[in-house]
């Protein structure tokens, strides 16, 4: 086991500084920090507990994967605006909050993290491919009205997902979007959707109950693959 304290003044922690240092356990940043970079903390799986300075302005693609981080969540500083490729990849924190500030979120950002809940702020207008993929323990999650596409494998084996709510402005549905997300029982696609993609609920199990309006193209193979107990699609005629 081990510690790590960094000293006050300093202001960026470069790309890969602690890259894969498995046993350390204890870290302590200044809050004179402004910058993390890119695999700062990758893999350092014994860390267990995260306070990450307000101060920080920056945090580069990666920079947390596979970090233990489990006695405690995690909270990301307001001012940060995007979370980059990977940031918190398998996490295990079981709960991580977000700044009001953020507006991006990049691809894969969550995948195969451990997280309980995970509240997106409402000023976010973007988020990646994949970048809840592989939560396990996650419930439920709400997509803020900003956001106006549904990317791939944005939810893919969040097989405990049972809630999702999605805006009414979403005009895309990517594929594998919602595959294996075994305990979602149903979903409302808003009326703005156009395009649904292959496999988007391959696999989905426990859905029984889809509502479809009638401008939207089911545009990919296979998208109900495996919902063995789907059993009522509704089409809304559009009366526009």
């Amino acid at each position: 086991s081990g510690s790590v304290i960094i000293e006050e003044g300093i202001t960026e922690i470069g790309n890969e500084a602690f890259n894969m240092c498995y046993r350390m356990n204890s870290l302590s940043l200044p809050d004179s920090l402004l910058k993390i970079g890119d695999k700062a903390f990758y893999a350092c799986v014994d860390l267990d507990h995260l306070v990450i300075p307000p101060s920080v302005q920056e945090i580069g693609q990666s920079a947390f994967v596979s970090c233990g981080c489990s006695s405690l969540g995690i909270t990301v500083p307001e001012g940060i605006t995007e979370l980059k490729e990977n940031t918190f990849a398998s996490c295990k924190s079981p709960q991580i909050n977000l700044p009001t500030s953020l507006v991006k979120i990049g691809s894969s950002a969550f995948h195969g993290g451990a997280f309980e809940s995970i509240s997106i702020p409402e000023g976010v207008t973007q988020i990646g491919a994949g970048a809840f993929r592989g939560n396990k323990v996650l419930k439920s999650i709400r997509i803020p009205d900003k956001v106006t596409v549904i990317l791939d494998s944005l939810m893919t084996e969040c097989v405990n997902l049972e809630t999702v709510i999605l805006p009414e402005n979403i005009t895309a549905i990517g594929l594998e979007a919602f595959a294996d997300c075994r305990s979602l029982e149903e979903i409302n696609i808003p009326k703005a959707v156009r395009s649904i993609q292959a496999y988007a609920f391959k696999n989905c199990t426990s859905l029984t109950e889809l509502t479809l309006w009638d401008t939207a193209a089911i545009t990919g193979v296979e998208t109900f693959q495996g919902c063995e107990n789907f059993s009522v699609l509704k089409i809304v005629v559009t009366r526009d």
